[in-house]
């Protein structure tokens, strides 16, 4: 009679292997513990890592896809500038497409610095119609703000809201034909605001 008997490894051969299978590459490895002991705790942790481990590689092949997605276009521009008999004109397009690439590396930057574990879930009250005024200052007459409440404020991460809302201004003063201002507009609903810019651009 042939009895089949499932080894049971030991806690610290456990964590050698999971350290040896992720240190490979394999980050879908994570220590299986049942028993309701002390070290479940430290296979939680563990597993806990690998999977914050996964998130921040995902975060940097999506940050790099966007940063070669966001280059092609000025690097592009400037290669048209270089051909232009008009070598003033030339000048200023590559001027203003180094601009754009040094903002971009700037966006990069500040993003680095975060702490993501924390200040991708810092929640918090925001003042939108504060933040965006600050935000659209600088363009002057080119954009023009308009909102229905006094008091519309969301629970949310302001460094990320800037961010997102920085970059809609941004294209759309940037791709505007010129005629008329981008009209931004915050329209409050109930428990939520709605924001909205609009241009005369072609996109």
């Amino acid at each position: 009679v042939f009895i089949m008997v499932k080894k049971t490894l030991k806690p610290v051969d456990k964590i050698i292997m999971a350290a040896e299978r992720v240190g490979q590459g394999d980050l879908t490895y994570r220590i299986q513990h049942e028993r309701d002991d002390d070290f479940k705790k430290v296979a939680h942790a563990f597993n806990t890592m690998t999977e914050r481990l996964v998130s921040m590689l995902e975060n940097q092949r999506e940050l790099l896809h966007l940063i070669s997605h966001e280059l092609r276009t000025p690097l592009a521009r400037i290669n048209l500038a270089l051909e232009m008999k008009d070598r003033k004109k030339s000048q200023d397009i590559i001027k203003g497409e180094i601009r754009e690439i040094d903002n971009l590396v700037e966006d990069v930057l500040d993003l680095s610095r975060m702490d993501q574990a924390q200040q991708y879930k810092s929640v918090e009250p925001v003042n939108l119609i504060y933040m965006i005024k600050s935000l659209i200052e600088d363009y002057g007459d080119k954009v023009r703000f308009v909102y229905d409440s006094v008091n519309a404020r969301v629970n949310g991460n302001e460094l990320l809201l800037k961010k997102a809302f920085s970059n809609l201004v941004e294209n759309a003063v940037k791709y505007s034909a010129g005629e008329a201002p981008v009209e931004v507009s915050l329209v409050s609903e109930n428990e939520t605001c709605r924001l909205t810019v609009k241009n005369d651009g072609p996109g």
